[in-house]
């Protein structure tokens, strides 16, 4: 729809394109990728299917070609009389972790039965963890592999039985074989970690098994603890985990996203500087800490070997997040030393590098919100999930330019899209950009207290007020105390924007990213 010369016309009375059907068809939003070998892994969460999650292959077609795509799950029935599959998890209620994918293997939990399937493109999944005792009583993710015939991932036990003796739902994490031998025999279910009340997060390298855990009162983002132990084995079997060391976190600390770099370094995400900034234990050291563990007193503190990855300490941004979900991924080893993350500053958040020297750079790219940043199919590459103000969320494949010494990291990058944007039927003259603004919200402790916002001022290029008048003003809070206004196109607000209303979307206290 292109835009006729400007008319006159008093605010809260433009006409514009952006209907109530735009807002409730929506896209296809993505939360998660995998990368598997060349190929590229993501959900998509499809209005047009009731909501469910689609698993998507994306696979390079070579020099001149574009990427194909292929959905996981065939058809799809209305009616609902069919099976339809649907890759995501209850656990913890908001889900997220609900999948996997290794050598072309996709483990995934389904929303119907919530038990753990496997399938490979052009095969129908079947099931890999036992019936539960009651409906949907087990409940499954972050489903890792220990090796080629073992999962690690979280349990959540909501069966009558387990809820009666302890009063909720038990999180544990557990050892599940891939080839549904669990099926007709449920002990080969293996229990490797319980106890806290809470555990999330588990990665694996080699035979060190890493995980984050807390307990009640205790939120995720007040205080947890991240925890590195040996799998030990009987028959090759997974039976438990030995050499338990704490290595960050505790009461007033919050942990996030452990990973290993290709080098094995064990790299985490800490606030222990007020900020989620990436902090890390060389992979010596972590053969020390579970050494000395291992004739110690469970459980072994080692924090001591954790040493910040940004010169100075840290910089103030977030590089982390509230664990509301599973799957979470904020930072990616780049492959050459390099670290690439996603950095939350007043409201937006920023795609940047930290070099091999700790130094900390933005890339010049449009993205205003960066949600998933996972190692790519080839080095110096990442792919993530980004929008920018003018454009919805999708998957997209970022290729660094290497580092140059003395030069410093931030260079360039190349973006390519992954899967088209959706045609909206207009151009991007007739979005609102947002503009961050902070104003008081009242008296605190050592002063009086500031609040934050995105505001999106009126916008149409094919009408304008008269002058002098000011808009009215639509205000929104998001959900979650929590979470955050995200800066990214969302035609929701767009919808009052090219109305002529002014929308503000408020960080009310305790919002992350400040």
């Amino acid at each position: 729809m292109s835009p006729k010369s400007p008319s006159r016309t008093p605010h809260g009375s433009w006409r514009s394109p952006i209907t109530a059907s735009a807002l409730v068809q929506g896209a296809a939003s993505v939360s998660e990728v995998r990368v598997d070998g060349t190929d590229i892994w993501w959900n998509e969460q499809r209005p047009s299917e009731g909501g469910r999650h689609q698993l998507v292959r994306c696979r390079d077609d070579g020099p001149g070609g574009s990427p194909s795509r292929q959905d996981l799950f065939e058809g799809f029935d209305p009616s609902g009389a069919g099976r339809n599959w649907n890759a995501r998890t209850a656990v913890m209620e908001y889900g997220g972790g609900a999948w996997n994918v290794r050598g072309g293997l996709v483990v995934f939990a389904d929303w119907s039965d919530q038990r753990l399937h496997r399938t490979r493109l052009g095969e129908a999944p079947t099931p890999i963890t036992p019936e539960p005792p009651a409906s949907r009583a087990y409940r499954w993710s972050e489903p890792t592999w220990l090796d080629d015939a073992w999962l690690v991932c979280v349990r959540e036990d909501h069966s009558p039985e387990r809820v009666a003796s302890h009063g909720e739902a038990v999180n544990e994490l557990v050892a599940v074989p891939v080839d549904g031998s669990a099926v007709d025999d449920p002990s080969r279910v293996k229990v490797l970690v319980s106890g806290p009340d809470f555990v999330h997060s588990p990665v694996v390298h080699g035979r060190l098994l890493v995980w984050i855990q807390w307990d009640h009162p205790s939120m995720p983002w007040d205080g947890s603890t991240l925890v590195v132990g040996l799998v030990e084995r009987e028959g090759g079997v997974p039976v438990g985990v030995t050499s338990r060391a704490e290595v960050a976190g505790g009461p007033q600390e919050s942990v996030v996203q452990p990973g290993f770099e290709v080098t094995g370094d064990l790299v985490f995400c800490t606030d222990r500087t007020g900020w989620w900034n990436p902090w890390v234990i060389d992979a010596a050291s972590v053969d020390q800490v579970v050494g000395e563990a291992g004739s110690a007193p469970e459980p072994f503190d080692g924090r001591s070997f954790a040493e910040p990855v940004l010169a100075g300490g840290g910089v103030d941004v977030e590089i982390g997040g509230p664990l509301w979900v599973g799957g979470l991924r904020w930072w990616a080893d780049a492959g050459d030393g390099r670290l690439v993350v996603s950095a939350t500053r007043d409201g937006s958040d920023h795609l940047a590098v930290i070099g091999t020297d700790g130094t900390f750079a933005e890339l010049p790219t449009r993205f205003s919100e960066v949600v998933q940043v996972v190692p790519g199919p080839a080095a110096d590459t990442v792919v993530i999930v980004g929008a920018t103000p003018t454009t919805e969320a999708g998957p997209h494949l970022v290729a660094l330019t290497p580092e140059v010494p003395g030069a410093g990291v931030a260079g360039s990058a190349r973006v390519a899209p992954l899967r088209p944007s959706r045609d909206l039927g207009m151009g991007e003259e007739w979005f609102s950009v947002a503009r961050h603004v902070s104003f008081p919200s009242g008296p605190g402790v050592g002063g009086d207290r500031v609040a934050h916002a995105l505001f999106y001022a009126p916008n149409n290029p094919s009408a304008s007020a008269p002058t002098g008048e000011l808009p009215p003003l639509v205000v929104m809070i998001h959900g979650g105390p929590t979470s955050a206004a995200r800066n990214r196109l969302d035609l929701a607000k767009q919808f009052w924007t090219s109305r002529g209303f002014a929308v503000v979307d408020v960080n009310y206290g305790g919002s992350t990213g400040y």
